[in-house]
Protein backbone atom coordinates (compact mmCIF):
# COMPACT_ATOMS: atom_id res chain seq x y z
CA UNK A 1 0.00 0.00 0.00
CA UNK A 2 2.79 2.38 0.93
CA UNK A 3 4.63 1.52 -2.27
CA UNK A 4 1.54 2.26 -4.39
CA UNK A 5 1.06 5.64 -2.70
CA UNK A 6 4.70 6.45 -3.34
CA UNK A 7 4.34 5.58 -7.03
CA UNK A 8 1.26 7.76 -7.36
CA UNK A 9 3.02 10.59 -5.58
CA UNK A 10 6.07 10.33 -7.84
CA UNK A 11 3.81 10.17 -10.91
CA UNK A 12 2.03 13.35 -9.83
CA UNK A 13 5.35 15.09 -9.26
CA UNK A 14 6.58 13.98 -12.68
CA UNK A 15 3.39 15.14 -14.42
CA UNK A 16 3.48 18.46 -12.56
CA UNK A 17 7.07 19.12 -13.60
CA UNK A 18 6.28 18.06 -17.16
CA UNK A 19 3.29 20.42 -17.24
CA UNK A 20 5.37 23.23 -15.73
CA UNK A 21 8.13 22.79 -18.32
CA UNK A 22 5.50 22.66 -21.08
CA UNK A 23 4.04 25.97 -19.89
CA UNK A 24 7.47 27.61 -19.81
CA UNK A 25 8.27 26.44 -23.33
CA UNK A 26 4.84 27.48 -24.57
CA UNK A 27 5.46 30.98 -23.27
CA UNK A 28 9.01 31.25 -24.58
CA UNK A 29 8.88 29.52 -27.97
CA UNK A 30 8.72 31.30 -30.29
CA UNK A 31 10.39 34.16 -28.46
CA UNK A 32 8.05 36.85 -27.24
CA UNK A 33 9.64 39.77 -29.09
CA UNK A 34 10.08 38.12 -32.49
CA UNK A 35 6.64 36.56 -32.34
CA UNK A 36 4.67 39.65 -31.43
CA UNK A 37 6.76 42.47 -32.88
CA UNK A 38 7.68 41.66 -36.48
CA UNK A 39 8.22 44.49 -38.91
CA UNK A 40 10.94 47.02 -39.54
CA UNK A 41 14.31 46.74 -37.88
CA UNK A 42 14.52 50.40 -36.83
CA UNK A 43 17.35 49.61 -34.41
CA UNK A 44 19.70 49.12 -37.36
CA UNK A 45 18.72 52.35 -39.12
CA UNK A 46 21.55 54.30 -40.68
CA UNK A 47 21.66 58.10 -40.65
CA UNK A 48 21.39 59.77 -44.04
CA UNK A 49 21.84 63.50 -44.56
CA UNK A 50 19.31 65.48 -46.56
CA UNK A 51 20.54 68.17 -48.92
CA UNK A 52 18.90 71.35 -50.19
CA UNK A 53 18.44 71.04 -53.94
CA UNK A 54 15.33 73.10 -54.69
CA UNK A 55 15.12 76.85 -55.04
CA UNK A 56 14.08 78.89 -52.01
CA UNK A 57 10.32 79.18 -51.98
CA UNK A 58 7.77 81.45 -50.36
CA UNK A 59 7.46 79.64 -47.03
CA UNK A 60 7.24 76.23 -45.47
CA UNK A 61 3.48 75.85 -45.82
CA UNK A 62 3.08 75.53 -49.58
CA UNK A 63 2.13 72.48 -51.59
CA UNK A 64 3.58 71.10 -54.78
CA UNK A 65 3.21 68.69 -57.66
CA UNK A 66 6.26 67.21 -59.38
CA UNK A 67 5.84 65.73 -62.86
CA UNK A 68 8.63 63.84 -64.59
CA UNK A 69 8.73 64.50 -68.34
CA UNK A 70 9.79 62.16 -71.13
CA UNK A 71 13.11 64.01 -71.52
CA UNK A 72 14.14 63.39 -67.87
CA UNK A 73 13.21 66.93 -66.91
CA UNK A 74 10.60 67.91 -64.36
CA UNK A 75 7.74 70.36 -64.01
CA UNK A 76 7.30 71.65 -60.47
CA UNK A 77 3.96 73.31 -59.65
CA UNK A 78 3.80 75.28 -56.41
CA UNK A 79 1.10 76.98 -54.35
CA UNK A 80 1.28 78.74 -51.01
CA UNK A 81 -2.32 78.20 -49.94
CA UNK A 82 -5.78 77.31 -51.15
CA UNK A 83 -8.68 79.52 -52.12
CA UNK A 84 -11.45 79.44 -49.54
CA UNK A 85 -14.44 79.20 -51.86
CA UNK A 86 -17.46 76.91 -51.96
CA UNK A 87 -18.77 77.10 -55.54
CA UNK A 88 -17.15 76.95 -58.95
CA UNK A 89 -17.91 79.64 -61.51
CA UNK A 90 -19.38 81.98 -58.90
CA UNK A 91 -18.21 84.91 -56.82
CA UNK A 92 -15.80 83.90 -54.09
CA UNK A 93 -16.78 85.79 -50.95
CA UNK A 94 -13.87 84.39 -48.94
CA UNK A 95 -11.05 85.22 -51.33
CA UNK A 96 -7.61 84.96 -49.76
CA UNK A 97 -4.13 85.84 -50.92
CA UNK A 98 -2.97 83.39 -53.56
CA UNK A 99 0.36 82.81 -55.20
CA UNK A 100 2.03 80.08 -57.20
CA UNK A 101 4.58 79.23 -59.82
CA UNK A 102 5.63 76.65 -62.40
CA UNK A 103 9.29 75.70 -62.76
CA UNK A 104 11.02 73.60 -65.39
CA UNK A 105 13.83 71.64 -63.75
CA UNK A 106 16.68 69.71 -65.30
CA UNK A 107 17.63 66.16 -64.31
CA UNK A 108 19.58 67.55 -61.32
CA UNK A 109 16.52 69.55 -60.18
CA UNK A 110 18.05 72.89 -61.07
CA UNK A 111 15.65 75.56 -62.34
CA UNK A 112 15.73 76.18 -66.12
CA UNK A 113 12.89 78.70 -66.09
CA UNK A 114 10.21 79.84 -63.69
CA UNK A 115 6.83 81.46 -64.27
CA UNK A 116 5.17 83.22 -61.35
CA UNK A 117 6.30 83.15 -57.75
CA UNK A 118 4.97 82.65 -54.27
CA UNK A 119 5.50 85.92 -52.44
CA UNK A 120 3.78 89.28 -52.16
CA UNK A 121 6.18 90.96 -54.59
CA UNK A 122 5.39 88.43 -57.32
CA UNK A 123 1.83 87.26 -56.65
CA UNK A 124 1.73 84.42 -59.14
CA UNK A 125 0.60 83.84 -62.73
CA UNK A 126 -1.91 86.21 -64.30
CA UNK A 127 -3.54 86.84 -67.69
CA UNK A 128 -6.35 89.34 -68.31
CA UNK A 129 -7.09 89.81 -64.60
CA UNK A 130 -7.22 86.03 -64.06
CA UNK A 131 -4.90 85.14 -61.20
CA UNK A 132 -3.92 81.48 -61.52
CA UNK A 133 -2.43 78.99 -59.08
CA UNK A 134 -1.16 75.74 -60.66
CA UNK A 135 -1.92 72.41 -59.01
CA UNK A 136 -0.35 70.25 -61.72
CA UNK A 137 1.23 70.51 -65.15
CA UNK A 138 2.44 68.39 -68.06
CA UNK A 139 4.20 68.90 -71.38
CA UNK A 140 2.23 68.26 -74.56
CA UNK A 141 3.64 66.54 -77.63
CA UNK A 142 4.29 69.91 -79.35
CA UNK A 143 6.48 71.06 -76.45
CA UNK A 144 3.99 73.48 -74.92
CA UNK A 145 2.85 73.24 -71.30
CA UNK A 146 -0.67 72.77 -69.96
CA UNK A 147 -1.48 73.33 -66.30
CA UNK A 148 -4.61 72.84 -64.23
CA UNK A 149 -5.37 74.82 -61.10
CA UNK A 150 -7.61 77.30 -59.39
CA UNK A 151 -8.15 80.89 -60.48
CA UNK A 152 -9.70 84.11 -59.22
CA UNK A 153 -10.95 86.92 -61.43
CA UNK A 154 -9.43 89.97 -59.75
CA UNK A 155 -12.35 92.15 -60.94
CA UNK A 156 -15.44 89.95 -60.42
CA UNK A 157 -13.92 87.64 -57.74
CA UNK A 158 -15.27 84.64 -59.65
CA UNK A 159 -13.63 81.36 -58.69
CA UNK A 160 -12.94 78.62 -61.27
CA UNK A 161 -10.95 75.52 -62.00
CA UNK A 162 -8.92 76.67 -64.98
CA UNK A 163 -6.54 75.41 -67.66
CA UNK A 164 -3.53 77.63 -68.37
CA UNK A 165 -1.31 77.16 -71.43
CA UNK A 166 2.37 78.12 -71.70
CA UNK A 167 4.94 78.07 -74.48
CA UNK A 168 8.18 76.08 -74.23
CA UNK A 169 9.86 78.97 -72.38
CA UNK A 170 7.17 79.17 -69.73
CA UNK A 171 5.36 82.25 -71.00
CA UNK A 172 1.57 82.08 -70.42
CA UNK A 173 -0.31 82.21 -73.71
CA UNK A 174 -3.98 81.51 -72.98
CA UNK A 175 -6.45 80.03 -70.53
CA UNK A 176 -9.89 78.45 -70.40
CA UNK A 177 -12.22 77.69 -67.51
CA UNK A 178 -13.68 74.23 -66.91
CA UNK A 179 -17.43 74.25 -66.46
CA UNK A 180 -18.12 72.45 -63.17
CA UNK A 181 -21.25 74.27 -62.07
CA UNK A 182 -23.66 72.08 -60.15
CA UNK A 183 -21.08 69.44 -59.26
CA UNK A 184 -20.20 70.92 -55.87
CA UNK A 185 -16.88 70.97 -54.09
CA UNK A 186 -15.84 68.88 -51.09
CA UNK A 187 -12.11 68.20 -51.34
CA UNK A 188 -9.04 70.31 -51.91
CA UNK A 189 -5.40 69.54 -52.50
CA UNK A 190 -3.06 68.76 -55.35
CA UNK A 191 -4.28 65.21 -55.72
CA UNK A 192 -7.71 66.51 -56.67
CA UNK A 193 -6.52 68.25 -59.85
CA UNK A 194 -4.44 66.24 -62.32
CA UNK A 195 -3.48 66.68 -65.97
CA UNK A 196 -1.56 64.35 -68.30
CA UNK A 197 -0.77 64.41 -72.00
CA UNK A 198 -1.78 61.77 -74.57
CA UNK A 199 -0.04 60.57 -77.71
CA UNK A 200 -2.49 62.29 -80.07
CA UNK A 201 -1.38 65.73 -78.90
CA UNK A 202 -4.28 66.18 -76.52
CA UNK A 203 -4.53 65.87 -72.77
CA UNK A 204 -6.83 64.59 -70.04
CA UNK A 205 -7.71 66.07 -66.66
CA UNK A 206 -9.11 64.46 -63.54
CA UNK A 207 -10.94 66.57 -60.94
CA UNK A 208 -11.67 64.55 -57.83
CA UNK A 209 -13.03 67.23 -55.52
CA UNK A 210 -16.70 67.16 -56.54
CA UNK A 211 -19.83 65.81 -54.91
CA UNK A 212 -20.62 63.98 -58.13
CA UNK A 213 -17.45 61.91 -57.97
CA UNK A 214 -14.22 62.20 -59.89
CA UNK A 215 -14.69 64.06 -63.19
CA UNK A 216 -12.45 62.98 -66.09
CA UNK A 217 -12.38 65.15 -69.22
CA UNK A 218 -10.40 64.56 -72.41
CA UNK A 219 -9.37 67.41 -74.72
CA UNK A 220 -7.92 67.23 -78.21
CA UNK A 221 -4.78 69.05 -79.35
CA UNK A 222 -6.79 72.26 -79.84
CA UNK A 223 -8.09 72.23 -76.27
CA UNK A 224 -11.60 71.20 -77.32
CA UNK A 225 -13.44 68.81 -75.01
CA UNK A 226 -14.08 65.43 -76.70
CA UNK A 227 -15.61 63.41 -73.88
CA UNK A 228 -16.35 63.52 -70.18
CA UNK A 229 -17.11 60.83 -67.63
CA UNK A 230 -17.51 60.54 -63.87
CA UNK A 231 -15.90 57.89 -61.68
CA UNK A 232 -17.33 57.04 -58.28
CA UNK A 233 -20.64 57.87 -56.67
CA UNK A 234 -19.97 58.69 -53.02
CA UNK A 235 -20.06 62.30 -51.92
CA UNK A 236 -17.54 61.73 -49.18
CA UNK A 237 -14.80 59.64 -50.76
CA UNK A 238 -11.39 61.20 -50.31
CA UNK A 239 -8.33 60.06 -52.21
CA UNK A 240 -5.01 60.12 -50.37
CA UNK A 241 -3.89 63.67 -51.15
CA UNK A 242 -0.19 63.11 -51.94
CA UNK A 243 -0.93 60.59 -54.71
CA UNK A 244 -1.14 60.91 -58.45
CA UNK A 245 -4.72 60.10 -59.39
CA UNK A 246 -4.57 58.95 -63.00
CA UNK A 247 -2.22 57.22 -65.46
CA UNK A 248 -2.46 56.57 -69.18
CA UNK A 249 -0.91 53.28 -70.32
CA UNK A 250 -1.43 51.51 -73.66
CA UNK A 251 -4.46 53.63 -74.61
CA UNK A 252 -6.17 53.02 -71.28
CA UNK A 253 -6.68 55.35 -68.32
CA UNK A 254 -6.32 54.02 -64.79
CA UNK A 255 -8.09 56.31 -62.36
CA UNK A 256 -7.69 56.21 -58.58
CA UNK A 257 -10.65 57.37 -56.51
CA UNK A 258 -10.62 56.59 -52.80
CA UNK A 259 -9.63 52.92 -52.59
CA UNK A 260 -11.01 52.06 -56.03
CA UNK A 261 -9.39 51.94 -59.45
CA UNK A 262 -11.32 52.30 -62.68
CA UNK A 263 -9.93 51.44 -66.11
CA UNK A 264 -11.28 53.61 -68.95
CA UNK A 265 -10.74 53.14 -72.68
CA UNK A 266 -9.27 56.02 -74.67
CA UNK A 267 -12.76 56.89 -75.97
CA UNK A 268 -14.12 57.34 -72.43
CA UNK A 269 -15.95 54.01 -72.14
CA UNK A 270 -15.48 51.90 -69.00
CA UNK A 271 -13.28 48.81 -69.05
CA UNK A 272 -13.44 47.66 -65.43
CA UNK A 273 -13.66 49.01 -61.90
CA UNK A 274 -12.47 47.39 -58.68
CA UNK A 275 -12.50 48.31 -55.01
CA UNK A 276 -9.60 47.13 -52.83
CA UNK A 277 -9.87 46.03 -49.21
CA UNK A 278 -7.03 48.20 -47.95
CA UNK A 279 -6.26 51.91 -47.81
CA UNK A 280 -4.30 52.81 -50.93
CA UNK A 281 -1.36 55.02 -49.99
CA UNK A 282 0.84 54.24 -52.99
CA UNK A 283 -0.19 54.33 -56.67
CA UNK A 284 2.83 54.19 -58.98
CA UNK A 285 3.69 53.68 -62.64
CA UNK A 286 7.03 51.99 -63.31
CA UNK A 287 9.27 52.76 -66.28
CA UNK A 288 8.13 49.57 -68.03
CA UNK A 289 4.44 50.45 -67.71
CA UNK A 290 3.51 48.39 -64.66
CA UNK A 291 1.11 49.82 -62.08
CA UNK A 292 2.03 49.16 -58.46
CA UNK A 293 -0.45 49.45 -55.62
CA UNK A 294 0.64 49.72 -52.01
CA UNK A 295 -1.22 50.53 -48.84
CA UNK A 296 -2.25 49.29 -45.45
CA UNK A 297 -5.10 47.83 -43.46
CA UNK A 298 -5.66 47.13 -39.78
CA UNK A 299 -6.62 43.90 -38.07
CA UNK A 300 -7.06 43.34 -34.35
CA UNK A 301 -5.40 40.50 -32.48
CA UNK A 302 -4.65 39.61 -28.87
CA UNK A 303 -1.40 39.23 -26.96
CA UNK A 304 -0.48 38.37 -23.38
CA UNK A 305 0.24 41.25 -21.05
CA UNK A 306 3.46 39.65 -19.77
CA UNK A 307 5.33 36.34 -19.63
CA UNK A 308 3.34 33.56 -17.95
CA UNK A 309 0.41 35.96 -18.01
CA UNK A 310 -3.13 34.90 -17.24
CA UNK A 311 -4.72 37.76 -19.16
CA UNK A 312 -4.46 39.33 -22.61
CA UNK A 313 -5.28 42.58 -24.34
CA UNK A 314 -6.11 43.60 -27.89
CA UNK A 315 -3.80 45.37 -30.35
CA UNK A 316 -4.08 46.46 -33.95
CA UNK A 317 -1.70 45.02 -36.52
CA UNK A 318 -0.87 47.34 -39.40
CA UNK A 319 -0.77 45.17 -42.51
CA UNK A 320 1.23 46.54 -45.44
CA UNK A 321 0.23 45.49 -48.95
CA UNK A 322 2.15 45.75 -52.21
CA UNK A 323 1.35 44.21 -55.58
CA UNK A 324 1.53 44.54 -59.35
CA UNK A 325 -1.82 45.29 -60.92
CA UNK A 326 -3.16 43.14 -63.74
CA UNK A 327 -4.27 45.86 -66.13
CA UNK A 328 -6.82 43.60 -67.83
CA UNK A 329 -9.12 43.01 -64.86
CA UNK A 330 -7.74 44.77 -61.78
CA UNK A 331 -6.52 41.64 -60.00
CA UNK A 332 -2.88 41.25 -58.99
CA UNK A 333 -0.14 39.58 -60.99
CA UNK A 334 1.50 39.16 -57.61
CA UNK A 335 0.81 40.56 -54.17
CA UNK A 336 2.73 40.50 -50.90
CA UNK A 337 1.83 41.61 -47.41
CA UNK A 338 3.28 41.67 -43.93
CA UNK A 339 2.27 42.91 -40.49
CA UNK A 340 3.71 45.13 -37.83
CA UNK A 341 2.28 46.44 -34.57
CA UNK A 342 0.09 49.48 -35.23
CA UNK A 343 1.24 51.69 -32.39
CA UNK A 344 4.87 51.37 -33.44
CA UNK A 345 4.01 52.64 -36.91
CA UNK A 346 2.00 55.79 -36.25
CA UNK A 347 2.05 58.08 -39.29
CA UNK A 348 3.73 55.31 -41.30
CA UNK A 349 2.70 54.98 -44.92
CA UNK A 350 3.68 52.74 -47.80
CA UNK A 351 4.41 55.56 -50.18
CA UNK A 352 6.10 54.70 -53.46
CA UNK A 353 7.45 51.69 -55.33
CA UNK A 354 10.17 51.92 -57.99
CA UNK A 355 12.05 49.37 -60.10
CA UNK A 356 15.65 48.94 -61.18
CA UNK A 357 16.97 47.73 -64.54
CA UNK A 358 16.97 44.13 -63.29
CA UNK A 359 13.25 44.23 -62.53
CA UNK A 360 13.53 44.34 -58.74
CA UNK A 361 10.91 46.34 -56.85
CA UNK A 362 11.65 48.69 -53.96
CA UNK A 363 8.73 49.72 -51.75
CA UNK A 364 9.38 52.78 -49.61
CA UNK A 365 7.63 53.20 -46.26
CA UNK A 366 7.79 56.60 -44.58
CA UNK A 367 7.31 56.97 -40.82
CA UNK A 368 7.36 60.47 -39.34
CA UNK A 369 8.65 60.79 -35.77
CA UNK A 370 9.32 64.21 -34.26
CA UNK A 371 12.17 65.83 -36.22
CA UNK A 372 13.12 62.51 -37.77
CA UNK A 373 11.69 60.76 -40.75
CA UNK A 374 12.32 57.05 -40.68
CA UNK A 375 12.30 55.16 -43.96
CA UNK A 376 12.09 51.46 -44.61
CA UNK A 377 12.73 49.94 -48.02
CA UNK A 378 11.43 46.48 -48.85
CA UNK A 379 13.03 44.75 -51.82
CA UNK A 380 11.21 42.20 -53.98
CA UNK A 381 12.35 40.42 -57.12
CA UNK A 382 10.49 40.57 -60.43
CA UNK A 383 7.97 37.89 -59.40
CA UNK A 384 7.24 39.36 -55.98
CA UNK A 385 9.50 37.21 -53.81
CA UNK A 386 10.77 39.04 -50.75
CA UNK A 387 14.53 39.69 -50.75
CA UNK A 388 15.14 41.89 -47.72
CA UNK A 389 14.75 45.24 -46.04
CA UNK A 390 16.80 48.18 -44.87
CA UNK A 391 15.98 51.24 -42.79
CA UNK A 392 17.47 54.71 -42.52
CA UNK A 393 16.76 58.05 -40.87
CA UNK A 394 16.67 61.59 -42.27
CA UNK A 395 16.55 64.73 -40.13
CA UNK A 396 14.50 67.81 -40.96
CA UNK A 397 13.69 71.20 -39.36
CA UNK A 398 11.86 71.41 -36.06
CA UNK A 399 8.60 72.59 -37.62
CA UNK A 400 8.04 69.10 -39.01
CA UNK A 401 7.18 67.98 -35.49
CA UNK A 402 3.77 69.62 -35.73
CA UNK A 403 0.71 67.39 -35.81
CA UNK A 404 -0.39 69.27 -38.93
CA UNK A 405 2.70 68.20 -40.83
CA UNK A 406 2.69 64.63 -39.59
CA UNK A 407 -0.92 64.08 -40.54
CA UNK A 408 -1.29 65.99 -43.78
CA UNK A 409 1.76 67.59 -45.34
CA UNK A 410 3.73 64.43 -45.97
CA UNK A 411 3.97 64.29 -49.73
CA UNK A 412 7.14 62.84 -51.20
CA UNK A 413 8.34 61.79 -54.64
CA UNK A 414 10.83 59.04 -55.38
CA UNK A 415 13.22 58.86 -58.32
CA UNK A 416 15.47 55.87 -59.02
CA UNK A 417 18.69 56.80 -60.82
CA UNK A 418 20.98 53.84 -61.50
CA UNK A 419 21.80 52.61 -57.97
CA UNK A 420 20.72 55.77 -56.17
CA UNK A 421 17.29 56.24 -54.63
CA UNK A 422 16.35 59.92 -54.39
CA UNK A 423 13.52 60.88 -52.05
CA UNK A 424 12.26 64.35 -52.95
CA UNK A 425 10.38 66.81 -50.76
CA UNK A 426 10.31 70.08 -52.72
CA UNK A 427 8.07 71.76 -50.13
CA UNK A 428 10.97 71.29 -47.70
CA UNK A 429 13.55 71.99 -50.44
CA UNK A 430 15.11 68.68 -49.46
CA UNK A 431 16.39 65.58 -51.21
CA UNK A 432 17.54 62.45 -49.41
CA UNK A 433 19.73 60.06 -51.39
CA UNK A 434 20.57 56.45 -50.63
CA UNK A 435 23.07 54.34 -52.57
CA UNK A 436 21.37 50.94 -52.79
CA UNK A 437 24.59 49.31 -54.03
CA UNK A 438 26.01 49.77 -50.52
CA UNK A 439 22.95 48.49 -48.68
CA UNK A 440 23.14 45.25 -46.71
CA UNK A 441 19.66 43.77 -47.05
CA UNK A 442 18.26 42.13 -43.94
CA UNK A 443 16.46 38.99 -45.19
CA UNK A 444 14.91 37.98 -41.87
CA UNK A 445 12.18 40.59 -41.63
CA UNK A 446 9.38 41.32 -42.09
CA UNK A 447 7.77 38.13 -40.81
CA UNK A 448 4.48 37.16 -42.38
CA UNK A 449 2.18 35.96 -39.62
CA UNK A 450 -1.26 34.43 -39.52
CA UNK A 451 -3.14 36.62 -37.05
CA UNK A 452 -5.74 33.92 -36.44
CA UNK A 453 -2.91 31.57 -35.46
CA UNK A 454 -1.57 34.23 -33.09
CA UNK A 455 -4.99 34.47 -31.43
CA UNK A 456 -5.25 30.68 -31.05
CA UNK A 457 -1.75 30.37 -29.58
CA UNK A 458 -2.42 33.27 -27.21
CA UNK A 459 -5.64 31.65 -25.99
CA UNK A 460 -3.77 28.36 -25.39
CA UNK A 461 -1.00 30.18 -23.55
CA UNK A 462 -3.35 32.19 -21.36
CA UNK A 463 -5.57 29.24 -20.40
CA UNK A 464 -2.57 26.99 -19.82
CA UNK A 465 -1.12 29.63 -17.50
CA UNK A 466 -4.46 29.85 -15.73
CA UNK A 467 -4.52 26.07 -15.21
CA UNK A 468 -0.95 26.21 -13.90
CA UNK A 469 -1.90 29.00 -11.52
CA UNK A 470 -4.91 27.01 -10.28
CA UNK A 471 -2.72 23.93 -9.72
CA UNK A 472 -0.11 25.97 -7.83
CA UNK A 473 -2.70 27.70 -5.68
CA UNK A 474 -4.49 24.40 -5.01
CA UNK A 475 -1.24 22.63 -4.11
CA UNK A 476 -0.07 25.41 -1.81
CA UNK A 477 -3.50 25.60 -0.19
CA UNK A 478 -3.58 21.83 0.33
CA UNK A 479 -0.20 21.68 2.07
CA UNK A 480 -1.00 24.80 4.12
CA UNK A 481 -4.36 23.45 5.29
CA UNK A 482 -2.90 19.99 5.87
CA UNK A 483 -0.18 21.52 8.01
CA UNK A 484 -2.74 23.41 10.10
CA UNK A 485 -5.03 20.48 10.83
CA UNK A 486 -2.34 17.87 11.34
CA UNK A 487 -2.08 16.75 14.98
CA UNK A 488 0.66 14.83 16.72
CA UNK A 489 -0.32 11.16 16.91
CA UNK A 490 -0.31 9.83 20.61
CA UNK A 491 1.92 6.94 21.55
CA UNK A 492 -0.02 3.74 22.30
CA UNK A 493 2.03 1.80 24.80
CA UNK A 494 -0.38 -1.12 24.60
CA UNK A 495 0.19 -1.54 20.89
CA UNK A 496 2.94 -4.10 21.68
CA UNK A 497 2.05 -5.72 25.07
CA UNK A 498 4.80 -7.25 27.14
CA UNK A 499 4.74 -11.03 27.35
CA UNK A 500 3.45 -11.86 30.81
CA UNK A 501 5.69 -14.88 30.99
CA UNK A 502 8.76 -12.72 30.65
Amino acid sequence: MVLERSKRFLTMIFLSWFFFIFVILLNLLPSYESFYFPGFDWSRSIEVDSTIVFKQQWALDYEYDLTKLDNDKYLLSLTNNQISCTSWGETCQLSTYRAGSIQLLDSDFQTIWQTGDANSAHPGIEIDNIEFTPFGADQLTDGSIVSIGESIDTITANFNVTLFFFDESGNPTSYQHINLKGKGIINKGHAQLEVLHTENGGFTVQISGTRSGSVIIHYNANGVEEWQTIVGESNFVNTNDPLVNIYYVDFTYYSLYGNSITAIHSDGSFKWSKNYEFDITGFDLTDDGEIVLSGSSKKSFIIMVYYLGTNYHELNALIYHVGILNKEDGTFNWKNEFQTIYYTSENAYARHTVTDIEGNYYMLVQSIRDIEIHYAILKYNSIGEYIGQTTFVAYFPYNMTSDWFQSYNNKIDVVFNQDTLNILMPDRKMMTSLDLAEVEWNPTLPISLDLNLINQITYVRVWTNRVLLIILISGISYFFIHALVKKEKPVDYCEHPVNEHE
